[in-house]
Parts: C-alpha cells; structure tokens; sequence
C-alpha cells in the first residue's frame, strides 16, 4: 500500500494522528502537513511536531512543505483550512457534518446553534466547489442540549478516527474507496463565523438561542461577546430561563433584573438569561456584579 499524506490541525488532527500511530504505526505515513491557528486558544500545533518527532515522521508548516506535485498516493486533509495545490482525484477531505447538509464552514457551531439533534463527519472526495464531491464515508452521533462545543469536539474527534482508520484499512487491503453521489436536492450551506458573529444580539436573538450560541462558540474558540456598563465581557457559561414574564420586556433588553447565588438574571425578549460565569478582557471574573443596575449589550 501507498503511505498517505496528512494534512491536518487542531484537537481532531492531532487526536487521528495519535490513534493512528498507536494502531497503525508511522509506516502508512509519508509525511504530516501543519499549521499553527490563530483563531482559536488551544490548536495543538506544538502537540502534532512533537509526536511527528517522537515516531520519526516527516513534518512540515504549510509554509515550507514539500512540492507533492509528483505524488501519486491518497492525501487526507483534516480541519485544513486551504487549497491543496496538484492533483486532487486521491484527495480525501473530512468535513464537520453529514453532507449535503452544513456545506461549507464553522458547520460544528453553526449546527449547535441551530440545535440540531444529530452531529456528524464525512469523508469526501475534493470537487470542484467547495464540499461537492463523492462521499466516501460518515458517521453521526446524536446530541442532547445543552452541549458546549468542546463535548461536541470530543464526540466528533472519534468519529474523524473511525473514518480515516477505515479508509487505511481499506488501502492497506488495496480496496477501491467507495464514491457516492451527494444528493443536490438535499444541500444547504454553512456559512464562516468570525469575531463579529461572537457579539450576542440581545435584540433579536430568542433566550435559547443566546445561550446555545454561548455554547458554541466557548473554549476552544475566544467566547460570546458583550458588553457590561460598556466595558467588553465575554460570557462563559449561560442558562436560559422562560418561566419568567418581565412586562414590556422589549423596553427592557439587556437589564439585570434580579441576582441569585451571585449569578445576574439578565432580561432577553422571552425571557431571562442566567449568566453563570463570564470574565472581561483581562480574565477577571465579572462576578459578583459590583452595580445592581447594570446594563448587558450596552
């Protein structure tokens, strides 16, 4: 069998890697393809060149990697941000959810923050536009709510290793990968989040949805965005609570209401938001609220 190239980032990258290392051993590798991501706290840029190292693999930043123009076995991309320059007919790309479905990108959060009951993976054939091509394989779990992202991450990273585990075993038995026709009635798009989409919209956004978005976009990610008395906060932790009817509560947006166990019970359109835990720029604790009028958003 021809080894593969990995071109991968992140928790799920570096979680493949060592799995594969551990099940399969560095011999169905040619090399490893990384890169450091500013977006995001922790991306295990360091984690993935110490392991290469430690089990004598080939390692490159995108910066400096090979020209793989003349390689002829299979590349398989994992949260690779880029375009993979040569021939694409042997690249496999994994994609955050169950295509056609959440084409496109962020689809992990943004399927949290549409509280879909079902999160997945799937292995695709690089096509001509971005996550149209041939599926090869997916797997799915079921989610309840809440759920932060990062329980998410650790559901969805072992699901990422059953596929590409799979798709080894399939070339070490000289097995054709499977390609299958998307179903182009079914596509819908995801589209890229960036810090703007982190700043909560207290106007317009429902008390659960508030809430999910803080989930989806917490650690690893920087957090949802605010701001208390107009000082930047970003809030960790939230809990929506609609067993509350505030009169006028349009007139009111934003207003702390009332405190319980030092958490802020803050006015939503539909009901209050229980912030749990949130820290400002400099990491201090917002907790307890110094001022029993504050303001959130404003």
């Amino acid at each position: 069998m021809g080894k593969i190239v990995l071109f991968l980032m992140n928790e799920k990258g570096f979680f493949v890697l060592e799995n594969l290392l551990r099940d399969k051993g560095a011999e169905v590798l040619e090399c490893v393809i990384t890169s450091q991501d500013l977006n995001i706290k922790k991306d295990y840029y360091d984690d993935i060149i110490e392991l290469c190292k430690a089990y004598s693999i080939p390692c490159y930043n995108k910066a400096n990697m090979p020209d793989l123009d003349g390689y002829k076995g299979y590349k398989v991309a994992i949260g690779w941000r880029w375009m993979i320059q040569g021939d694409i007919s042997r690249l496999v790309v994994l994609h955050d959810s169950l295509l056609p479905k959440y084409r496109g990108f962020a689809p992990l959060a943004n399927m949290l923050i549409n509280k879909e009951p079902q999160i997945g993976v799937t292995a695709l054939f690089a096509g001509e536009e971005f996550d149209d091509g041939d599926i090869i394989d997916s797997r799915s779990a079921m989610v309840n709510y809440p759920i932060k992202i990062e329980e998410a991450i650790q559901i969805v990273k072992y699901l990422y290793y059953e596929i590409v585990a799979g798709i080894v075993d399939k070339l070490q038995e000289q097995i054709e990968l499977p390609r299958i026709k998307q179903d182009n009635t079914e596509v819908s798009y995801s589209c890229w989040r960036d810090k703007d989409d982190y700043i909560i919209d207290w106007n317009s956004w429902d008390v659960d949805k508030i809430a999910r978005v803080v989930d989806a976009v917490g650690f690893p990610y920087e957090g949802a965005r605010t701001s208390l008395n107009g000082e930047q906060i970003i809030i960790d932790e939230a809990a929506p609570h609609r067993d509350y009817h505030v009169e006028a509560a349009e007139d009111h947006i934003g207003k702390m209401l009332f405190v319980q166990n030092q958490h802020p019970f803050v006015v939503c359109k539909d009901g209050l938001l229980e912030i749990i835990s949130a820290h400002y720029l400099d990491g201090k604790s917002i907790l307890p609220l110094k001022k029993y009028r504050s303001r959130f958003g404003k």
